[in-house]
């Protein structure tokens, strides 16, 4: 086994009775502000747990209006341009993503197929991804966007983990994706903003 793994896995044995039951949660989004508490309801889905075992929550402010960014984060097959943890994307459609849409993508190692959920324009994108043969970890994501008074945008980037594991070691989680969730909404920022 893997010593890193290994010196992981002690840790989270030895923290799992002060973590177990608890989904951890973090959001740099400021005070008032969070993908649970902004204006745009997301239909219930049967694939959508009401209760992750892990929540991943980061956002950024924009100088750029909603329609922009929404349009950007459409564009699966541009991703690789702007987001330094994705290596490689497919959006099997070959257009904008839609509600049912499947597409490809590699962010950080993390390669899985995922499915559209929900498309609300200038407003959200939510998709489920996991292994391709259903295996291991499966996620949740989300971009809301709102919209700012001085006509930028504010995303709101967040994935809600499956696997009941992952509550043992949800810090680690949140310390690595959180950090990949910084990365990506830093480059979407410069992106958006230079577009």
């Amino acid at each position: 086994m893997n010593p890193t793994l290994r010196a992981l896995l002690v840790i989270a044995t030895t923290l799992a009775p002060l973590t177990a039951g608890c989904a951890t949660t973090h959001s740099n989004a400021p005070p008032g502000v969070s993908a649970a508490g902004d204006s745009v309801p997301l239909p219930m889905r049967a694939e959508v747990t009401g209760s992750p075992d892990v929540v991943v929550e980061r956002s950024v402010d924009i100088a750029a209006p909603p329609e922009r960014v929404f349009a950007i984060l459409l564009d699966v097959s541009a991703w690789t341009r702007w987001d330094p943890s994705v290596t490689t994307t497919r959006a099997y459609a070959g257009r904008p993503l839609e509600v049912g849409d499947r597409f490809f993508q590699d962010p950080g190692g993390y390669a899985g197929d995922a499915r559209v959920l929900d498309v609300v324009p200038s407003r959200a994108l939510r998709w489920k991804g996991g292994n391709p043969d259903g295996s291991g970890v499966t996620g949740v994501h989300t971009f809301r966007l709102i919209g700012l008074a001085n006509g930028g945008t504010r995303v709101i980037d967040r994935e809600e983990f499956s696997k009941w594991y992952l509550r043992l070691i949800g810090w680690a989680t949140d310390l690595g994706v959180g950090s990949q969730f910084e990365r990506t909404l830093a480059g979407l920022k410069r992106f958006a903003e230079a577009s």
